[in-house]
């Protein structure tokens, strides 16, 4: 006998109604014109908007033969009645069992009989028949033979960013292990020792701890010197009081790091202070007083880079002093700010990178970067990390790595280059704790990689792996779903999110029509489900 799904009632078992008749129309297309006086035709507005064509409701008739006798046809009626009069209900028809109606639904009119009684009941239902089962792709992150160091792989944040969310984009898709937090101490100028704590600072990364929630990154405290509101460089920096400075900067430190909602695996002790390399004992204090206070945490002096030149031997010998400073044995880790002015190549590969390593072509000077690096560990025995690393994202990058504009020429190439010869060079020694790069979240300076081949490089080291994953969709645009079992980097067409796991939904990702290619990435092992609801007309 034929019959509809109503809900839950089947209008045959539950209410010996014979279907007889159905009206079932496509949905008729929601058009827009706007007649222009004195010109052929009229402007279509259809799809201004919405981007796509939108539909009517469908209106769907049901036609019945109630097959009762007829002193029950009344009872029966008010028994239908009360369940479908005016409510809304999931509707499947004998004709097309792989989809489904929802749809308001009410009795059009009915009529008894001594014979037979007539029922008509129409539903006003949404545009689209949907499948009867939600589409699911499941996805899997395979572990890979990739070989992955055993460095750190990190990314300093830029003092300048505001943008936390582009901090999280940036620090998954590339697969960042750690995120250095530089928190502006403020000085008036290169000679004062008063310092003071930057508070919005402390208000912009508690958001971004909210927004990390549990993830695996390590963290690192930075005590950001901010000299004159930036505009004096830390290498310049030398107080006149020197024991004020310590005393206020080891109280700044000590105050500011229980505010921040992170666990801090190491910090720095100071970013570059060059000018202050000399105080020894002081540094030793600092030493010892922090590590009373953060007993686990470990503390790292960074230095800033230094150049020799063969024929200048006056470098070599200030080399050699600041080799010998015995703060380099103080500190659980050697930090170097790593900006070794290399070449002087408008775009030079990173073949030509990783012999200027070993001995710099710039000015034929001839350094040997790598192994004056290695001799800090020879000489202490401490890990070594690359404190801040990168260049400019222009023409003649590898020549002053610290200056943000070399040329005005942009080069999407150069960062890779550098980044992956210093790898190269370095990521065989045990004393090579790793790096980070410089910077994250700060799409408005030229150290920024985030438009560049370095981005997928540094994702490359990460172990994080990548799948591409096709989503077929019948007709009608739909969000989908993403249930994830750990932190996954959603890249959908120039879109790119960032999620924990759970169960998440984003208003700008809408599978249209067809294929629907998602970029996923995440740890060896996350597993991914895509659930999305499809409609046809």
């Amino acid at each position: 006998m034929h019959a509809i799904q109503i809900g839950n009632k089947h209008t045959w078992n539950d209410w010996q109604l014979c279907l007889v008749n159905i009206e079932n129309n496509l949905p008729l297309p929601k058009t827009s014109y706007v007649d222009v006086p004195f010109a052929n035709g009229a402007i279509d507005l259809t799809e201004a908007f919405s981007q796509d064509v939108v539909y009517e409701n469908r209106k769907v008739s049901f036609e019945f033969d109630m097959l009762i006798h007829w002193d029950q046809q009344y009872l029966l009626i008010e028994q239908i009645s009360s369940y479908i009069h005016g409510q809304r209900h999931i509707i499947r028809l004998p004709n097309d069992i792989e989809h489904y109606y929802v749809g308001r639904l009410s009795i059009n009119q009915y009529s008894t009989d001594t014979t037979m009684g007539k029922l008509v009941i129409e539903a006003i239902c949404e545009p689209y028949r949907y499948k009867n089962e939600v589409t699911e792709v499941n996805v899997t992150l395979a572990q890979t033979q990739r070989s992955v160091g055993n460095y750190l792989t990190g990314g300093n944040i830029s003092a300048w960013s505001t943008d936390m969310d582009q901090v999280k984009v940036e620090a998954s898709y590339m697969g960042l292990d750690t995120i250095t937090i530089p928190v502006r101490f403020e000085i008036s100028d290169a000679n004062s020792s008063a310092i003071s704590v930057n508070q919005d600072d402390i208000i912009k990364y508690n958001t971004l701890a909210s927004k990390l929630g549990a993830s695996n990154y390590k963290y690192i405290f930075e005590p950001y010197p901010y000299i004159a509101g930036g505009t004096v460089g830390e290498t310049e920096y030398n107080p006149t009081d020197v024991d004020s400075f310590f005393s206020n900067w080891e109280s700044r430190i000590k105050e500011t790091i229980p505010k921040l909602n992170f666990t801090f695996e190491y910090a720095y002790a100071c970013s570059n202070l060059v000018k202050l390399e000399s105080n020894v004992a002081k540094w030793t204090d600092l030493y010892n007083n922090l590590k009373k206070t953060f007993p686990t945490m470990k503390l790292i002096y960074r230095t800033n880079w230094w150049l020799t030149a063969s024929w200048a031997p006056e470098t070599e010998a200030a080399y050699e002093t600041k080799l010998n400073n015995p703060i380099f044995g103080i500190f659980d880790v050697i930090g170097i700010a790593s900006y070794f002015e290399l070449h002087d190549g408008e775009n030079p590969s990173q073949a030509e990178l990783r012999a200027a390593l070993k001995s710099t072509q710039i000015f034929g000077r001839g350094q040997n970067v790598i192994n004056e690096i290695k001799r800090f560990n020879d000489k202490w025995g401490k890990p070594i990390f690359l404190g801040e690393l990168n260049c400019p994202s222009r023409n003649k990058g590898a020549m002053e790595p610290w200056n943000n504009t070399p040329t005005d020429v942009d080069n999407t190439n150069i960062q890779e280059a550098l980044l992956s010869a210093y790898v190269e060079e370095l990521k065989g020694f045990s004393w090579f704790l790793g790096f980070s790069l410089f910077c994250i979240g700060d799409l408005n300076t030229t150290f920024s990689i985030w438009n560049t081949s370095a981005k997928d490089y540094i994702r490359s080291l990460s172990g994080t792996i990548t799948v591409s994953v096709d989503c077929f969709n019948s007709r009608k645009k739909v969000i989908p779903t993403f249930i994830l079992s750990a932190a996954t980097t959603i890249r959908f067409g120039n879109k790119i999110m960032v999620a924990n796991a759970g169960t998440h939904r984003f208003t700008n990702v809408i599978f249209s029509e067809g294929h629907n290619v998602i970029e996923l990435s995440g740890v060896p092992g996350a597993t991914i489900k895509i659930e999305y609801q499809e409609g046809v007309l």
